[in-house]
Protein backbone atom coordinates (compact mmCIF):
# COMPACT_ATOMS: atom_id res chain seq x y z
CA UNK A 1 0.00 0.00 0.00
CA UNK A 2 0.91 3.43 -0.91
CA UNK A 3 0.41 6.61 0.57
CA UNK A 4 0.57 9.90 -1.35
CA UNK A 5 1.32 12.17 1.33
CA UNK A 6 3.65 9.69 3.14
CA UNK A 7 5.82 10.45 -0.81
CA UNK A 8 5.50 13.62 -0.18
CA UNK A 9 6.69 13.48 3.55
CA UNK A 10 9.55 11.64 1.65
CA UNK A 11 10.22 13.86 -1.29
CA UNK A 12 10.46 17.14 1.20
CA UNK A 13 13.81 15.57 2.53
CA UNK A 14 15.58 14.84 -1.13
CA UNK A 15 16.18 17.18 -3.95
CA UNK A 16 17.87 17.27 -6.93
CA UNK A 17 20.79 19.80 -7.11
CA UNK A 18 20.60 20.73 -10.74
CA UNK A 19 20.51 24.56 -11.80
CA UNK A 20 19.48 24.86 -15.04
CA UNK A 21 20.01 28.14 -17.29
CA UNK A 22 17.40 29.30 -19.70
CA UNK A 23 17.92 30.71 -23.49
CA UNK A 24 15.90 33.19 -25.35
CA UNK A 25 15.43 33.87 -29.11
CA UNK A 26 14.48 37.10 -30.17
CA UNK A 27 14.67 36.37 -34.31
CA UNK A 28 10.91 36.66 -34.66
CA UNK A 29 10.90 39.90 -31.93
CA UNK A 30 9.10 37.79 -29.22
CA UNK A 31 11.02 36.33 -26.55
CA UNK A 32 10.67 32.44 -26.55
CA UNK A 33 12.18 29.56 -24.40
CA UNK A 34 14.51 27.17 -25.50
CA UNK A 35 15.77 25.73 -22.93
CA UNK A 36 13.49 23.20 -22.84
CA UNK A 37 11.86 21.46 -25.94
CA UNK A 38 8.39 23.43 -26.29
CA UNK A 39 8.43 25.68 -23.57
CA UNK A 40 6.68 28.81 -24.44
CA UNK A 41 7.16 31.38 -22.03
CA UNK A 42 9.06 31.89 -19.39
CA UNK A 43 8.99 35.36 -16.61
CA UNK A 44 10.95 37.44 -18.68
CA UNK A 45 9.18 36.30 -21.49
CA UNK A 46 5.62 36.85 -20.38
CA UNK A 47 6.19 40.26 -18.77
CA UNK A 48 6.38 42.49 -21.78
CA UNK A 49 3.10 40.82 -24.00
CA UNK A 50 1.00 40.05 -20.28
CA UNK A 51 -0.93 43.46 -20.04
CA UNK A 52 -3.97 41.95 -18.20
CA UNK A 53 -1.75 41.20 -15.30
CA UNK A 54 -3.04 41.65 -11.79
CA UNK A 55 -1.09 41.95 -8.42
CA UNK A 56 -0.50 38.71 -6.63
CA UNK A 57 -3.54 38.71 -3.74
CA UNK A 58 -1.65 40.79 -0.43
CA UNK A 59 -0.55 39.45 2.42
CA UNK A 60 1.69 36.97 0.45
CA UNK A 61 5.18 36.24 2.95
CA UNK A 62 8.28 34.03 3.14
CA UNK A 63 7.25 31.32 5.48
CA UNK A 64 7.91 32.02 8.94
CA UNK A 65 8.36 29.47 11.53
CA UNK A 66 6.55 31.15 14.05
CA UNK A 67 3.09 31.11 12.17
CA UNK A 68 2.67 27.48 12.23
CA UNK A 69 3.12 24.63 9.26
CA UNK A 70 6.07 21.94 8.78
CA UNK A 71 6.22 23.14 5.23
CA UNK A 72 4.55 25.44 3.21
CA UNK A 73 3.12 24.76 -0.32
CA UNK A 74 1.37 26.35 -3.55
CA UNK A 75 -1.00 24.59 -5.27
CA UNK A 76 -1.64 25.68 -9.06
CA UNK A 77 -5.01 24.45 -11.39
CA UNK A 78 -6.36 24.61 -7.58
CA UNK A 79 -9.78 23.31 -8.10
CA UNK A 80 -11.91 23.58 -4.79
CA UNK A 81 -8.72 22.76 -2.98
CA UNK A 82 -8.63 18.90 -2.75
CA UNK A 83 -4.85 19.08 -2.79
CA UNK A 84 -4.70 21.56 0.24
CA UNK A 85 -7.41 19.88 2.12
CA UNK A 86 -4.63 16.77 2.64
CA UNK A 87 -1.47 18.63 2.90
CA UNK A 88 -2.79 20.75 5.74
CA UNK A 89 -3.83 17.47 7.69
CA UNK A 90 -0.46 16.85 7.13
CA UNK A 91 0.84 20.38 8.52
CA UNK A 92 1.69 21.85 5.69
CA UNK A 93 0.50 25.70 5.30
CA UNK A 94 -0.88 27.07 1.57
CA UNK A 95 1.17 30.18 0.69
CA UNK A 96 -0.49 30.82 -3.09
CA UNK A 97 -3.03 29.00 -4.85
CA UNK A 98 -4.00 29.78 -8.40
CA UNK A 99 -7.77 28.78 -10.21
CA UNK A 100 -9.03 30.18 -13.30
CA UNK A 101 -12.88 29.07 -13.30
CA UNK A 102 -14.53 31.38 -11.11
CA UNK A 103 -17.15 28.55 -9.39
CA UNK A 104 -13.76 26.57 -7.95
CA UNK A 105 -12.71 29.99 -6.82
CA UNK A 106 -15.90 30.46 -4.87
CA UNK A 107 -15.75 27.21 -3.43
CA UNK A 108 -12.33 27.49 -2.45
CA UNK A 109 -12.86 30.65 -0.79
CA UNK A 110 -15.85 29.35 0.97
CA UNK A 111 -13.60 26.02 2.67
CA UNK A 112 -10.50 27.84 2.78
CA UNK A 113 -10.68 32.21 2.67
CA UNK A 114 -9.54 34.15 0.11
CA UNK A 115 -6.14 34.95 1.03
CA UNK A 116 -3.62 34.43 -1.36
CA UNK A 117 -6.12 32.86 -4.16
CA UNK A 118 -5.27 34.12 -7.92
CA UNK A 119 -6.60 33.06 -11.59
CA UNK A 120 -5.12 32.16 -14.03
CA UNK A 121 -2.26 30.48 -13.80
CA UNK A 122 -0.78 32.36 -16.99
CA UNK A 123 -0.82 35.50 -15.28
CA UNK A 124 1.16 34.31 -12.32
CA UNK A 125 5.05 36.05 -12.30
CA UNK A 126 6.77 32.47 -11.04
CA UNK A 127 9.36 35.23 -9.51
CA UNK A 128 6.88 37.12 -7.47
CA UNK A 129 6.33 34.38 -5.37
CA UNK A 130 7.57 33.74 -1.93
CA UNK A 131 9.35 30.52 -1.25
CA UNK A 132 7.57 27.91 -0.39
CA UNK A 133 8.50 24.08 0.39
CA UNK A 134 5.93 21.80 -2.30
CA UNK A 135 4.33 22.61 -5.65
CA UNK A 136 1.04 20.59 -6.49
CA UNK A 137 -0.91 20.93 -9.08
CA UNK A 138 -4.01 19.16 -10.81
CA UNK A 139 -3.20 19.96 -14.72
CA UNK A 140 -6.16 20.08 -17.30
CA UNK A 141 -7.31 16.33 -18.06
CA UNK A 142 -9.69 16.62 -21.16
CA UNK A 143 -6.82 16.35 -23.77
CA UNK A 144 -5.71 13.10 -22.62
CA UNK A 145 -8.86 11.86 -20.57
CA UNK A 146 -10.46 8.18 -22.34
CA UNK A 147 -13.63 9.83 -22.68
CA UNK A 148 -12.82 12.80 -24.90
CA UNK A 149 -10.65 12.97 -28.41
CA UNK A 150 -7.00 12.34 -26.59
CA UNK A 151 -5.88 15.30 -28.35
CA UNK A 152 -2.62 15.27 -25.92
CA UNK A 153 -0.15 17.94 -26.25
CA UNK A 154 -1.94 18.96 -29.63
CA UNK A 155 -4.06 21.51 -28.29
CA UNK A 156 -3.74 24.48 -25.41
CA UNK A 157 -4.69 22.88 -22.76
CA UNK A 158 -2.19 19.82 -23.31
CA UNK A 159 0.21 22.26 -23.25
CA UNK A 160 -0.62 23.70 -19.84
CA UNK A 161 1.94 21.86 -18.12
CA UNK A 162 4.65 23.78 -19.36
CA UNK A 163 3.03 26.30 -17.24
CA UNK A 164 3.98 24.10 -14.41
CA UNK A 165 8.19 23.66 -15.71
CA UNK A 166 8.11 27.37 -15.47
CA UNK A 167 7.00 27.36 -11.97
CA UNK A 168 9.67 24.91 -10.91
CA UNK A 169 12.40 26.62 -13.19
CA UNK A 170 12.20 29.53 -11.15
CA UNK A 171 10.74 28.60 -7.45
CA UNK A 172 12.93 25.58 -7.60
CA UNK A 173 10.99 24.22 -4.82
CA UNK A 174 11.98 20.79 -2.99
CA UNK A 175 9.48 18.56 -4.20
CA UNK A 176 6.02 18.73 -6.29
CA UNK A 177 3.55 16.73 -6.93
CA UNK A 178 0.86 16.74 -9.57
CA UNK A 179 -2.17 14.61 -10.22
CA UNK A 180 -4.09 13.44 -13.74
CA UNK A 181 -5.74 11.08 -15.56
CA UNK A 182 -4.36 7.94 -15.48
CA UNK A 183 -4.94 7.54 -19.85
CA UNK A 184 -2.01 9.89 -19.57
CA UNK A 185 0.32 7.57 -18.58
CA UNK A 186 -0.71 4.92 -21.93
CA UNK A 187 -1.42 7.57 -24.62
CA UNK A 188 1.04 7.43 -27.61
CA UNK A 189 2.30 4.10 -26.88
CA UNK A 190 2.34 3.55 -23.01
CA UNK A 191 1.59 -0.10 -21.65
CA UNK A 192 0.81 1.17 -17.98
CA UNK A 193 4.26 0.08 -16.27
CA UNK A 194 6.49 1.99 -19.41
CA UNK A 195 5.00 5.68 -20.33
CA UNK A 196 3.69 6.49 -23.33
CA UNK A 197 5.45 9.39 -25.48
CA UNK A 198 3.23 12.20 -24.21
CA UNK A 199 3.84 11.64 -20.97
CA UNK A 200 7.67 10.67 -21.47
CA UNK A 201 7.25 14.37 -23.00
CA UNK A 202 6.34 15.74 -19.60
CA UNK A 203 9.05 13.98 -17.57
CA UNK A 204 11.57 15.15 -19.70
CA UNK A 205 10.30 18.47 -19.25
CA UNK A 206 10.44 18.26 -15.24
CA UNK A 207 13.59 16.37 -15.15
CA UNK A 208 15.32 19.20 -17.17
CA UNK A 209 14.17 21.90 -14.40
CA UNK A 210 16.40 19.69 -11.73
CA UNK A 211 14.25 16.76 -10.48
CA UNK A 212 14.57 13.57 -10.31
CA UNK A 213 10.89 12.42 -11.29
CA UNK A 214 8.71 9.03 -10.96
CA UNK A 215 5.29 8.37 -11.60
CA UNK A 216 2.61 5.73 -10.62
CA UNK A 217 -1.16 5.14 -11.34
CA UNK A 218 -2.98 5.07 -7.78
CA UNK A 219 -6.73 3.82 -6.73
CA UNK A 220 -8.07 6.30 -4.09
CA UNK A 221 -10.45 3.65 -2.90
CA UNK A 222 -7.61 3.10 -0.43
CA UNK A 223 -8.34 6.68 1.34
CA UNK A 224 -11.77 7.79 0.39
CA UNK A 225 -15.28 5.89 -0.48
CA UNK A 226 -14.93 5.66 -4.28
CA UNK A 227 -13.09 3.71 -7.02
CA UNK A 228 -10.73 6.52 -8.35
CA UNK A 229 -7.81 5.76 -10.37
CA UNK A 230 -5.28 8.43 -10.76
CA UNK A 231 -2.06 8.77 -12.35
CA UNK A 232 0.55 10.73 -10.09
CA UNK A 233 3.86 12.45 -10.88
CA UNK A 234 6.34 12.96 -8.47
CA UNK A 235 9.46 15.12 -8.13
CA UNK A 236 12.45 15.58 -5.77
Amino acid sequence: RYSILYLVGRVLHHRASVSPTMQHNDADGRPDCTGIVGVRRCDSCLRPYKHDWKQLPSGLEAHDASTGGAFTFAELFAGVGGFRLGLEACGGRCIFASEIDAACRETYTLNFGAHGLGGDVCDVYAQDLPPFDLLTAGFPCQPFSERGEQAGLACRKGGMYLELVRVLRVCQPKAFLFENVPALATLGGGDGATAGSVLAAMLAAFESAGYRVSWRVLNARRWVAQKRRRLFIVGF
